[in-house]
């Protein structure tokens, strides 16, 4: 097996060979690229989750999100290390080579370093789109994030990044809002979220990401996208972060004919405002904390839907 760049019938910058990979192991392997692929299949083709190329005449299509030259792992980390790079973010703290190791050889690698190379891709690739419109914006957070969750489903079932089971403390809130079902469901099943940080992260991304689709409705320009591009995801920044979103939808909310605020956001505030409250130490690291208030941004249009002509739809766009 070789770790290097490939383009059709072409390979280039070897830069390891990896000899007498165990058929069984390859056969788990195979397994579990089909297990995941099969799972983002079965994605509606609007969630923010579903993987899509170019089709003929540049049509988008449907495609499956992990192939066996893995080049999911650069759309979710950066480069390998290799000349003329250009604008391109290179993965700083993962070295393919070991991670390629890891899967053929059934070895642990490190999730932390994972976590520090999709923090730093998701800074660089939401920086270089600011120049872009919003809908532009908000696909590059969502192209990363779905990159990287991709890659961890696959390294999860492969036990090469073993996560723990997703537990959370919001069902008795969220369980008062019938329409939160799915969210409630989302947090109790999800690998790796299974601490109150990880749940405040995560519902403040969905929070978030809500106030964007708010704002776009109401023609203004989202001023959440500057304060995530400066964002340091540190506890205290968290914190601030969402009393600036509820504060703002509260600007929105002047009467009671005309609210920003729908049951189910208020739901998602108080389980937020709660799992705050409820962490003693917090001990989520800055870059695991990027990763969980992404995936919740992102998915804001799945459990916080736009209300029909108030707000902005979510914007389809082709991933390649």
């Amino acid at each position: 097996y070789l770790v290097a760049n490939v383009a059709g019938q072409a390979v280039s910058d070897i830069s390891r060979v990896i000899p007498n990979v165990i058929p069984s192991r390859l056969g788990t392997v195979a397994d579990a690229i089909r297990a995941v692929n099969t799972t983002y299949a079965a994605l509606p083709d609007d969630h923010p989750f579903a993987f899509y190329g170019s089709g003929p005449a540049s049509t988008p299509v449907r495609r499956p999100p992990i192939t066996e030259s893995f080049a999911i792992f650069q759309a979710a980390l950066g480069i390998r290390r290799q000349k003329n790079v250009g604008a391109k973010y290179v993965a700083q703290h993962v070295s393919y080579d070991d991670l390629v190791l890891a899967i053929l050889t059934s070895q642990p690698y490190p999730v932390a370093r994972l976590y520090a190379d999709f923090a730093g891709k998701l800074l660089h690739d939401f920086r270089q789109a600011r120049g872009d419109s919003v809908p532009a914006q908000t696909a590059a957070l969502a192209r990363t994030t779905r990159a990287m969750h991709a890659t961890l489903a696959f390294l999860h079932r492969l036990t090469t990044i073993p996560l723990p089971p997703g537990e959370t403390t919001m069902n008795p809130i969220l369980s008062r809002y019938p329409t939160l079902t799915p969210l409630n469901e989302f947090l109790t099943a999800a690998p790796g979220l299974n601490t109150p940080e990880k749940s405040f992260t995560f519902l403040l991304g969905l929070l978030a990401g809500k106030l964007v689709s708010v704002q776009l409705g109401r023609r203004v320009n989202p001023e959440s996208l500057r304060w995530i591009a400066t964002a340091t995801f540190s506890e205290p920044d968290l914190r601030t972060l969402f009393v600036r979103v509820r504060t703002k939808l509260d600007q929105y909310s002047t009467t009671k004919d005309e609210t920003a605020w729908s049951a189910e956001m208020r739901g998602v505030a108080e389980a937020v405002a709660t799992a705050g409250a409820g962490i003693p130490k917090w001990t989520l690291s800055r870059d695991e904390a990027a990763y969980w208030f992404a995936v919740g941004h992102t998915l804001a249009p799945v459990y916080l839907p736009a209300k029909e002509k108030t707000e902005h739809p979510r914007v389809k766009e082709a991933t390649v």
